[in-house]
Formats: structure tokens, C-alpha cells, sequence
């Protein structure tokens, strides 16, 4: 059995678990809804099963819609700000597909800004009654939260969409800039402070395993790395080579290839 699939039912496991522990720590409380005495909940969530059917049936297409439609919003904007980063021999951006990751959570709110209002005025007065199946299904707090879960995706989404665009790596004629992903501020640096660039074929990942393709390091005075396979534009080892022989040539640093490339140089 994968590892993976390992993961996932542990996920499975441990998400129903705290789901289980909501519901026991805060119970339906259904007399809040003013049911009329005898009520027989089974039977009114049978009522809804249809209705709540076609109503995650439309969030999911809604949900669709939006994260096409966020999706070009991001991609527009990231491209717009790579757009404004200035000429330069060497601009690496984020690939197209990172914009899906912002898309995601904000199409979840968009699509609940359009659905939720549209549940509201089909179950009118039916509301409470609804409320009070949902609540006796999931549980008060589960219930409660839901409400704003999806309002809170939206800043998420934002964060993160900042995050990509605020990510890019830039080889001027005079300068190198380096804006990585874990980073909120870019490191400037001139061609002087440069000290190695190394070359290597095979490289050792964490795990100790020697493999890979070419990887291009250039190391700064500073302490500071940029390894081509941080290369968030994702371009290919002829790209990094024609890099490294820029830096090289601008920087009168040989180019120093080795077999392997060690932790520590990375």
C-alpha cells in the first residue's frame, strides 16, 4: 500500500473524528427552532433531500463558473505585474497553473455569494425549518461556522494570489533580483557578489538519493543561493544554461561543473 494512500485514510479518519467530536461537544440544539412537538426530523430531512440535492448540484456548477473566471482575473493581474518588472535579459514568473491555487478559494466564495441568496428566497419562511435539519445533521458549531467558512476563503485567496505575483526572479544587465516564494522581500544583487557558480548533472535530494537533471547554482558573497530548480517559471536546463553563462560572463566567474551537488551547496 502507497504512502499516499496511507495519508488519505488517515485524513479520512482523523477529519471525521473531529467532525464526531464537534457534534458531541456541541449538540443540535433544535428547540431554538421552535419545531412543533413530535417533529419527526428523519422525515423532514427527507423533505430537503431533494432541494439540498440540487442546491449543492448548483454551488458546484457556480463554483466551476467562478474559478474560470477567477482564474483569468489572476492570471491577468500576474501577468500585468510581470509586465511592469522592466526589461531584462532573464525574467522567470510564475507558471500559468499556480493561479488555479488562488481561483480555488475564491470561486468558494463567489459561488456561495450566488447560491446562498438564491436558497434564501426559494425556502422563505421554510428557512428555520431547514436550519433545524442541517443543525441535527451536523451539529451546532459545524452549522454556525459554515456560515462564514466561505467568506473566509476569500482572503486567503488574496494572500495567496499576492504571494505569486511578489514571486519572480529578474537577471539585469546590472543586477540579479531574487523574489522567491518564502520571501516578502526581494534580494538584490550585483554581478561583483557573485563568488561560485557550480553546474552538476545529478544533485542530492533530501532523502539522501543521488538523481535529478542538471542544476545551476550561483552562490553570493552574502551567503545567499539561487538554484535553478527554484525556478519558478519551471523552464528547462537550456534556459538555466544560457543563465549561468550570462551570470558567468557578467561576472568573470567560471562556470565550475561538478558530478554531483551536495546538500550543502544548495
Amino acid at each position: 500500500m502507497s504512502s499516499s494512500v496511507i495519508t488519505n485514510a488517515l485524513t479520512s479518519i482523523l477529519t471525521a473524528a473531529v467532525m464526531l467530536a464537534l457534534y458531541k461537544m456541541f449538540p443540535p440544539r433544535l428547540q431554538d427552532y421552535r419545531l412543533p412537538p413530535g417533529t419527526d426530523m428523519q422525515a423532514l430531512a427527507q423533505k430537503y433531500y431533494k432541494f439540498e440535492f440540487g442546491l449543492n448540484l448548483l454551488y458546484i456548477l457556480a463554483l466551476v463558473a467562478w474559478m474560470a473566471v477567477a482564474y483569468w482575473v489572476f492570471r491577468a493581474v500576474g501577468e500585468f505585474f510581470a509586465s511592469r518588472l522592466g526589461e531584462a535579459e532573464f525574467t522567470l514568473t510564475p507558471l500559468w497553473f499556480v493561479w488555479f491555487f488562488p481561483a480555488f478559494p475564491a470561486a468558494m466564495f463567489l459561488a456561495a455569494l450566488v447560491v446562498e441568496p438564491l436558497a434564501l428566497r426559494i425556502l422563505g419562511d421554510r428557512k428555520a425549518e431547514y436550519d433545524a435539519v442541517q443543525e441535527s445533521r451536523f451539529g451546532r458549531l459545524a452549522r454556525m461556522t459554515a456560515r462564514h467558512f466561505y467568506i473566509g476563503c476569500f482572503l486567503p485567496s488574496l494572500a495567496i494570489a499576492y504571494l505569486f505575483v511578489d514571486t519572480y526572479v529578474i537577471f539585469r544587465e546590472g543586477e540579479i533580483v531574487i523574489d522567491p516564494l518564502t520571501r516578502l522581500a526581494a534580494r538584490h544583487y550585483m554581478y561583483s557578489d557573485v563568488e561560485r557558480i557550480l553546474a552538476a548533472p545529478k544533485s542530492v535530494a533530501p532523502n539522501g538519493n543521488v538523481g535529478g537533471e542538471w542544476r545551476f547554482v550561483i552562490c553570493f558573497g552574502d551567503g545567499g543561493r539561487w538554484n535553478s530548480k527554484w525556478d519558478p517559471s519551471g523552464a528547462g536546463v537550456a534556459v538555466h544554461k544560457r543563465i549561468a553563462e550570462f551570470v558567468s560572463q557578467k561576472s568573470d566567474v567560471e562556470i565550475e561543473t561538478i558530478e554531483v551537488l551536495q546538500r550543502a551547496d544548495q
